[in-house]
């Protein structure tokens, strides 16, 4: 805990305060507030500036500024954040001519398997486990759906890999002075521009 003491000007603790003959309930001793800015500790750091503000009515608080961290740290951080959201994008399943089709990895190991033996002639036909029940399917029909998942996972990491450009191209040698502004901005739109899954039409 830390004290003020108007008179002196000085901001001390506890130890100090009782080196100075003084306790905490003394004339003239006010405990300071120590209440940091609403901030984004993601991206910003709090600052102690050194000094207090208030008076004696309203009561003393320690003046904090709120800084940006480093670009090498804030840009771990929204990295780290657009590959989960790409993660859970390419998972999330998408609809494809009217047919909900499961995206995560066993669906799509087991999509890509099916047409391998459907084009081998090893089967004519299987029957598909959609999210809307069974259907019977040839070749004909499950070639277009393998298809259409992997463009969608590369669409996925497609847009990933624009987002990142986007934040590597604020770093080096050529830095921006507003480089932070830039980059709260591509924060507020990570949940832009993806490819429609499932859960966009479902909400569509």
């Amino acid at each position: 805990m830390l004290f003020y003491i108007p008179s002196i000007g000085k901001r001390v603790n506890e130890s100090q305060l009782s080196r100075m003959g003084l306790l905490p309930e003394s004339a003239g001793v006010y405990v300071l507030v120590n209440q940091q800015p609403n901030h984004d500790s993601n991206y910003e750091a709090v600052v102690d500036l050194g000094s207090v503000s208030g008076d004696e009515d309203a009561g003393f608080k320690i003046d904090y500024t709120i800084v940006p961290k480093q670009y090498s740290e804030c840009a771990t951080v929204l990295k780290e954040l657009i590959a989960s959201l790409r993660f859970k994008k390419q998972e999330a399943g998408i609809l494809v001519n009217d047919t909900p089709v499961r995206t995560a990895k066993y669906d799509r190991d087991m999509l890509r398997d099916t047409v391998d033996e459907l084009e081998a002639g090893t089967i004519a036909s299987v029957k598909w486990k959609a999210s809307t029940g069974w259907l019977t399917l040839g070749l004909a029909e499950l070639k277009p759906l393998r298809t259409a998942v992997v463009q969608h996972i590369q669409a996925c990491f497609e847009h990933e890999s624009a987002l990142c450009e986007l934040i590597d191209a604020l770093g080096g040698d050529d830095q921006p002075d507003d480089w932070f502004d830039q980059l709260m901005a591509i924060n507020l739109s990570v949940h832009e521009g993806w490819p429609a899954t499932l859960e966009d039409t479902a909400n569509a």
